[in-house]
């Protein structure tokens, strides 16, 4: 239809064109013969010319009019068509209309019917947590129970411990019986051990005044032999055998005197000694009464209390029984109620069990109708769909017709203009015949020329042709306009279109309108689904819900069962309960609290191996004894006495196992406490009015973490004494719990090294793994820091006691807020060193490739956005084999740098010097450091290593043994993977970021760690 009418335009161009050229000949004609009136043949010739022309266009435009007739039949066909579809989309959409009504409708019911169910469902909740607030009162009553056995059991143990009492009360009147019997058996023993005593002493007595009677008579003898002897020397005369007969009298005598005064004397000690037993069993008969009679007092005391306390149970017991008789029979009302309220609810579980199957089904059946609604909605929307798209597709053809026909308009419009233009042209025409008539009869009746008569004929002959073409040319013009039927006909088809277009933008209104009503329906389907959606989301919730009540009421019953069961238990317990194992884990517990409240310290070698003060001399010595271990040095017995004499600064010293090297006060958690801190500046407050010192090779040092303890150490006036004991302040950050307090003096390294001493560290730190603190001290303790002080004032670990401290006032009058304000606002300003640091411009670091403190890190540069995950390991060397207790200070230790190691090395190759080594813990900038630390502790054990101490392992393939870092970096050459077998708590520690980046970098694969 569009190209015919593009035809039809196309024709009536060429036809308007035509008519130009026809018109411009004409005029042309016409002046032709107004102005040669001599030419009249010519313009004979050209009205021939134009006539034949005028047929032809005449023709032309007859055939133009029958296709345009012929298009508007067509035109007008499509458009009843096109009414004809209109009709129907309108039916289409208000049958649609209709269905989302009904479906609405349905929704609506659906609706209704979920709140009903949901509003069913509440009431069943609330139903099942009355059940469960009831459940809830039971086990409450059965906690009752419990608890009400438990008083039974305390009951029954009081009644055990009252019947305990008795016994005891009847075995100490027995035993008080048995000891006065004993009593007077000793003291009527001892009646007769005095008897004896006495008659022994009279019977010396009588024997020492037969001694001095013996004596005297001796002596009375001597007296006379010596007058014998004057006599005979008087004389002048003797007789030998007189003389030797005086001599041996007076020997004789001699001897005998003798004797009895020894024996004399022993009478006498003897009878001393037995005069002192007596009296001290005199006064031990004394002490013996008096005690008597205090253990009776104490007896009867006791009696009366035990009496009174008899009493006091017996009304407990009383009490207790009657308050059993209720309960007894309040568990019994209470268990019938709840019997029946169980019952009930049991019932109406099951009644809400079946009307829940019933309202399942009903929502399977409404799912079934909703999913068939919902099909039936996407039917018709893929029909609305097709019907619209066919609307729209008509509209199209619509708008295109009007073009057409709005084109045919404007071209009917020109042809009206030129029928307008003919006919002035045929006025002019007119007016034109009108002079010719009027020249014409001019010249007939002024002509006397005697051929008048011929060119009067002549004349008339050309006047009746310009005649008959004028009317030819009349009704050419007239065929040539249209009529005024066509022309009503026209403007009845035009407005018809105009009709149609007003037509067309009504259905194009009543479209969007419907489509619009259409997307509203569709957002309310929508919402009715989501809300029918909520609905069986919240309908499941409840099930859910009911569900969990069920098996909480399980849960419950289960419980109440296990209740009543460990009812049942716990009075056969009560019944069967043994006092001496009850008293015995008393004894136990009491043991354990007051331990656990004793003072003690961390180590040797781990934190949590916890040794009391009480037990820290014998734990020392257990240490000593014990193989290699946490706690366990493997020295032997004939060596653990070893003293090692050396020179310290030009005086004589001795060191011995266990002897303290290192002291300090470190900055962790315990020196923020005031408390502590001015504990340990009075007990060196005290050590300095005993006049008490450290050992000068004993290295100390305070390292507080905070410049507050500074302010009320010095406000108190309490620094002074420890800095008399050595202990200055050496700054306010970590040091020797990571390794930073520096070397100790070559001269103790060297008695230490050169005679294997175990030499000790105790410091106030958190962590004192091995090798952490310094590689020389084996044995490192953690304690508070007054016990530091004390440790480092007795030089030696072997000791053991208890600080007291007066220090209340101390840290009211000392502890000010002001020193925490005044510390703190001017941290920025009190280190001019770290303020006139120069900083470099730029957002990056600039990495420096001559530093050995801070390294550009390899392992950024081929890390990925997400982790790579873990690889295969295949036919994998064993890198180290270690046991339990691995922990991140051994894989990656924070300590000083040993001199042999590959970090040292690594260091000198570079121009360090071996005084500025530094830690490992300063040095985790520079990974090629860190990589030559990793299991470089000097105090590690590996176990390929049979038992070795240090660093090393065994490279498997070549039977070498070698430091860790070289044999892992040969294994990686070769291409081999490495693994590291540990036991139990492997990396346990602080210090996880470089216990992971270290193996990574020696190109360890996988640990196998025991759990």
């Amino acid at each position: 239809m569009i190209e015919s009418l593009h035809t039809s335009v196309s024709m009536y161009k060429r036809l308007y064109e035509e008519e130009h050229k026809l018109r411009s000949s004409y005029s042309h004609s016409s002046d032709a013969v107004t102005v040669e009136d001599s030419g009249r043949k010519n313009r004979l010739l050209l009205l021939e010319d134009s006539q034949g022309a005028i047929k032809k266009a005449q023709e032309k435009v007859v055939e133009r009019l029958r296709s345009l007739e012929e298009d508007l039949a067509k035109s007008k066909s499509d458009i009843i068509l096109l009414r004809s579809e209109r009709d129907k989309l309108a039916l289409d959409a208000k049958f649609a209309r209709e269905r989302l009504d009904s479906f609405i409708k349905e929704f609506e019911y659906q609706r209704n019917e979920m709140n009903e169910n949901l509003v069913a469902s509440e009431e069943l909740s609330r139903k099942l947590n009355m059940e469960v607030s009831v459940l809830k009162l039971e086990k409450e009553i059965l906690s009752n129970a419990e608890r009400r056995a438990c008083d039974e059991r305390e009951w029954a143990e009081a009644k055990k411990e009252l019947q305990q009492e008795r016994d005891t009360v009847r075995a100490l009147t027995s035993d008080r019986e048995q000891t006065l019997k004993n009593a007077m058996r000793q003291i009527d023993d001892m009646g007769k051990e005095l008897a004896n005593t006495l008659h022994v002493v009279s019977v010396s007595e009588t024997r020492a005044v037969v001694a001095e009677t013996k004596l005297s008579e001796l002596e009375k003898k001597i007296k006379v032999s010596d007058a014998k002897v004057a006599s005979m020397d008087g004389s002048g005369i003797s007789s030998c055998i007189s003389a030797t007969e005086v001599v041996t009298d007076l020997l004789m005598a001699k001897d005998e005197i003798q004797k009895l005064k020894e024996e004399a004397q022993a009478n006498k000690e003897h009878m001393l000694q037995y005069k002192s037993i007596a009296q001290v069993n005199e006064t031990a008969l004394k002490q013996m009464e008096d005690a008597h009679k205090n253990f009776k007092k104490e007896s009867e005391k006791l009696k009366q209390s035990l009496e009174d306390e008899l009493i006091s149970l017996r009304g407990r017991i009383s009490e207790l029984d009657s308050e059993f008789s209720k309960k007894s029979e309040e568990v019994v009302s209470t268990a019938v109620g709840k019997d029946k309220a169980f019952a009930s609810a049991l019932a109406e579980i099951n009644c809400l069990k079946e009307e829940n199957c019933s309202k399942t089904s009903q929502l399977v059946a409404l799912e079934s109708q909703s999913s068939a609604l919902k099909e039936d909605l996407e039917k018709e929307h893929e029909r609305w769909r097709a019907a619209q798209a066919n609307y729209e597709r008509q509209v199209i053809l619509q708008s295109e017709t009007i073009q057409e026909l709005t084109k045919t308009s404007q071209a009917l419009s020109s042809l009206q203009q030129e029928a307008s233009g003919l006919r002035k042209l045929v006025d002019a025409q007119k007016s034109e015949n009108d002079e010719l008539k009027s020249n014409a009869a001019g010249i007939s009746s002024g002509s006397n020329a005697p051929g008048s008569g011929s060119d009067a004929g002549w004349q008339n002959v050309a006047a009746e042709n310009a005649q008959a073409s004028l009317h030819t040319e009349r009704a050419n013009s007239r065929t040539l306009m249209f009529s005024e039927e066509e022309i009503k006909s026209l403007q009845l088809q035009v407005r018809e279109l105009n009709l149609l277009r007003e037509s067309n933008m009504q259905l194009r209104e009543e479209n969007k309108h419907n489509f619009e009503e259409c997307q509203k329906l569709r957002e309310v389907a929508q919402n009715a689904k989501a809300h029918s959606n909520n609905l069986e989301s919240l309908l499941r919730e409840r099930q859910i819900e009911v569900e969990a009540c069920k098996k909480e009421i399980e849960m419950d019953k289960v419980e109440k069962d296990r209740l009543e069961k460990r009812i049942s238990e716990l009075l056969e317990r009560c019944r069967n309960i043994d006092v001496e194992d009850y008293n015995r884990t008393k004894d136990d517990l009491r043991q354990m609290e007051e331990k656990s409240r004793e003072t003690g310290l961390g180590g040797p070698k781990r934190p949590h191996d916890r040794v009391t003060l009480r037990e820290m001399k014998a734990d020392w010595h257990a240490c000593l004894d014990n193989r290699v271990g946490f706690k366990g040095f493997a020295i032997p017995k004939e060596s653990q006495g070893k003293v090692a004499e050396f020179s310290f600064r030009g005086t004589p010293a001795q060191l011995r196992h266990g002897d303290v090297v290192i002291a300090a006060i470190t900055s962790c958690t315990n020196t923020s406490n005031p408390s502590v801190m001015l504990g340990t500046a009075l007990v060196a407050r005290k050590a300095c009015e005993l006049e008490l010192e450290v050992k000068p090779w004993i290295k100390t040092s305070l390292a507080p973490g905070s410049g507050v303890v500074t302010k009320y150490l010095e406000k108190s006036g309490l620094q002074k004494y420890l800095n008399q004991l050595g202990f200055h302040i050496v700054g306010y950050g970590c040091t020797t719990c990571i390794g930073n307090s520096g070397d100790i003096d070559e001269a103790v390294a060297s008695a230490i090294t050169e005679n294997d001493l175990v030499a000790a560290a105790v410091l106030s730190g958190n962590r004192n793994f091995e090798g952490r603190v310094h590689p020389l001290t084996r044995a490192n303790y953690l304690a508070s820091p007054p016990l530091v002080l004390a440790y480092a004032l007795a030089g030696t670990v072997e000791i053991f006691g208890h600080p007291m401290m007066k220090l209340l006032k101390f840290v009211h009058s000392s502890v000010l807020p002001d020193m925490f304000k005044a510390t703190y606002q001017a941290i920025t300003k009190r280190n001019p060193m770290w303020n006139q640091l120069s900083v470099p411009s730029g957002n990056l670091y600039a990495w420096d490739s001559k530093s050995t403190y801070i390294h550009d890190p390899s392992y950024f540069k081929s890390m990925t956005m997400s982790p790579q995950g873990p690889h295969g390991v295949k036919d994998a060397y064993c890198l180290l084999n270690f046991g339990d207790s691995i922990t991140t200070d051994h894989i990656s230790p924070a300590g000083s740098i040993h001199k042999d190691s590959p970090a040292a090395r690594y260091l000198m190759e570079r121009g360090v010097d071996r005084r500025d080594f530094n830690s490992y813990g300063s040095r985790r900038g520079n990974e090629e450091v860190m990589a030559r630390s990793t299991v470089a502790n000097i105090r590690i054990v590996n176990k390929l290593l049979g038992g070795e101490v240090g660093p090393k392992t065994i490279h498997i393939s070549i039977g070498e043994k070698l430091s860790v870092f070289d044999a892992s970096m040969r294994y990686k050459s070769e291409g081999h993977d490495t693994i590291i077998l540990a036991g139990t708590e492997y990396g346990s520690g602080s210090s996880r970021d470089w216990a992971a980046k270290g193996p990574k970098l020696l190109g360890e694969s996988s640990d196998s760690q025991e759990f």
